[in-house]
């Protein structure tokens, strides 16, 4: 077994702060999650709004009515159509009603800041709804500090929050109405990510450690499927499709275990996969996905590439895990080359979920000790404090410290450092994208139509990397903004720089807040370590006694997730002002621990598989074994290691 010291950690080491890891997240691209076409949609009517105001000089309209657009879009996703069309009108409900209370106070300094920590205290609180209920918050406390700050009085807050309401059930017309729903396009979205996942993991160092994000996508697939109605001869495509890619991630795993044999062998293995991966990606999303950087084979010439590479291992049980892996892309392949389901509409049917009621989900969390209470009473001061703050300076663009507040507050230290820095980065180059669009095309002759199309790319921007790369949604959403108040200013340079420090300002101002006790993802990894080990020697304990392994291999990267969570969380975390007492751990040892039951899940994986074939090996279950009490020593030694 690897020692700590030797092993690398799944996580940053470095400065061990969410800084440096925000700075690295900047370059990082989540490729599979650009949404292209949602986010051409939405850029093309952005410009066509603008477009369509110039002639009768009505931009003001058209400024909220765009508004009104680019936050309810924000809020579509791939899920059932009553799912979305749910989401986009609570959203035009919240938001509207925001924008009515903002124009409420505006210009009343006492109001004005009570009612900012009152609507601070119900945005904080939404996130215990839901995921999509804590995104509505955020921006309708986005719209609050805007339209309080701003000064714009009731009667035009009335009549803006009036064209947001046109903006928004533009978008759910247009969204909605031009979803190809018999080409099914969120299910084939989500499959393609599952492999293109894969893909991806094979390119990195550390596969073991994607395979959580691989899991996770193949579970959000088979969700999306369902959620879209999926039944019969769909769903069963579907799901099995489903099935190969998450044979080809546990064979990859199992071939990683076996490494040591031949690092050679293994890696060119593994890349060769990690192509097919990619044309099967290709293949399944088709002219719906992104377009590769150049043309890729078909998957059935990558795959004869790997067969090619397979058929020359120089280890028996290398070979076996390797012909396990080209299975499952093999089964995939030939799925893909077979009569595609995918188009009936009679295989569509309504989507009923089980739903909580709200009361009941508000009732959970009304405890002092939640977590969301007290990312809650953090948002309440950090909000606050920030309106009073761009109240007492009175100045023109003081609003948009508490706006980027709203932006950037989190619910732990980590999350709200990396928020901070990266909102940092994403707003000067936004700036900067926003200085050279003025000076190109001030004075030209068609200088309204281009800003309107710089306006229609900015929202497209914003929206198609919202969870992709947030730094470059910052700059999409950075550039929409400033380009619809600041573009005829005749002192925009000098209101870059107010923007950009007050950026700053507000990131400082999060930043401090969120320090007072925060809660330390550190007190929650010993038990999520803990939890890992018991799963893996359960694991263990089945395969060697020949049962079905399926649900303790869940349970397995179930523990794993929550512990990589947990520890990387820890590995980022600052230090707080005042510290809340109890113990604290060690993040690198805690995640040198968990690097080693990772090795560990995927050396018992390659045991199973292998035993599927009749190849047994005593020595490695010894191993196996010596390892995990190792694991647990170190876990123990730990507890009992003073703060």
């Amino acid at each position: 077994m690897l020692s700590a010291a030797r092993h690398t950690p799944p996580v940053s080491r470095g400065t061990s702060r969410a800084a440096s890891e925000a700075l690295h997240a900047c370059l990082r691209l989540q490729r599979s999650h650009i949404d292209v076409a949602p986010a051409l949609r939405t850029g093309t009517l952005l410009s066509f709004i603008f477009l369509l105001a110039l002639p009768s000089g009505n931009i003001p309209i058209a400024t909220s009515i765009a508004i009104g657009v680019l936050f309810i879009a924000i809020l579509d996703s791939t899920e059932a159509p009553q799912i979305r069309l749910r989401s986009m009108l609570w959203g035009i409900l919240w938001i509207s009603l925001a924008v009515l209370l903002g124009g409420l106070v505006s210009g009343a300094t006492i109001p004005h800041v009570i009612l900012a920590v009152l609507v601070a205290a119900a945005v904080g609180y939404a996130g215990a709804l839901s995921m999509r209920g804590a995104l509505i918050g955020v921006l309708s406390l986005v719209l609050f500090a805007l339209y309080s700050g701003f000064g714009v009085g009731v009667n035009v807050a009335i009549e803006d929050a009036g064209l947001f309401v046109v903006g928004g059930f533009i978008t759910i017309a247009v969204n909605l109405a031009m979803t190809p729903l018999h080409r099914l396009p969120a299910v084939r979205t989500s499959i393609a990510r599952t492999f293109r996942e894969i893909d991806q993991a094979t390119r990195r160092r550390g596969l073991a450690l994607a395979a959580p994000t691989i899991a996770a996508e193949i579970l959000e697939a088979h969700t999306v499927a369902d959620h879209r109605g999926c039944t019969d001869d769909t769903a069963a495509w579907v799901h099995d499709l489903l099935g190969d890619a998450e044979r080809t991630r546990l064979a990859l795993l199992a071939l990683l275990a076996e490494r040591s044999v031949s690092p050679t062998y293994v890696d060119d293995v593994a890349r060769a996969a990690g192509t097919v991966a990619a044309a099967l990606a290709d293949e399944v999303q088709g002219p719906l996905g992104i377009p590769s950087r150049r043309r890729r084979a078909r998957p059935t010439t990558r795959l004869r590439a790997l067969d090619e590479i397979v058929a020359v291992a120089p280890d028996p049980r290398l070979g076996i895990l390797a012909e396990e892996l080209t299975a499952g892309l093999r089964a995939a392949t030939q799925r893909l080359d077979g009569a595609w389901p995918i188009g009936r509409r009679a295989e569509l049917k309504p989507v009923h979920l089980p739903h909580l009621p709200v009361l009941t989900r508000l009732r959970a969390h009304a405890h002092r000790s939640n977590a969301v209470v007290e990312h809650t009473l953090r948002l309440m001061v950090a909000f606050g404090g920030a309106t009073l703050f761009a109240v007492l300076i009175d100045q023109p663009h003081g609003y948009w410290v508490p706006l980027t507040v709203a932006w950037i507050a989190k619910p732990d230290i980590a999350s709200t450092v990396s928020r901070v820095v990266m909102r940092i980065v994403g707003t000067i180059v936004g700036l900067i994208a926003v200085a050279a669009i003025a000076l190109a095309v001030r004075d030209l002759p068609s200088e309204q139509i281009l800003l309107s199309i710089s306006l229609g790319v900015a929202g497209a921007l914003a929206l198609a990397f919202l969870w992709a790369n947030y730094p470059v949604a910052v700059v999409g959403i950075t550039a929409f903004v400033l380009l619809l108040g600041e573009f005829d200013n005749p002192e925009l340079e000098r209101n870059l720089i107010s923007h950009l420090v007050a950026t700053v300002v507000a990131g400082v101002w999060v930043i401090l807040v969120s320090s007072i006790r925060p809660r330390r993802a550190s007190v929650a990894t010993l038990g999520a370590l803990r939890a890992s080990c018991q799963a893996l020697r359960e694991y263990a304990r089945v395969v060697q006694t020949g049962q079905d392994a399926a649900a303790a291999r869940s349970q397995v990267l179930a523990t794993r997730t929550a512990a990589l969570a947990a520890v990387s969380a820890a590995v980022a975390e600052p230090p707080g002002l005042w510290e809340r007492p109890g113990p604290h751990v060690d993040p690198d040892e805690a995640a040198a621990i968990l690097a080693d039951a990772i090795d560990s899940a995927s050396a018992i994986l390659a045991e199973e598989l292998l035993e599927r074939h009749g190849t047994q090996d005593p020595g490695t279950w010894s191993r196996i074994t010596g390892d995990l009490d190792d694991i647990d020593a170190r876990i123990t030694s730990m507890e009992m290691s003073p703060a």
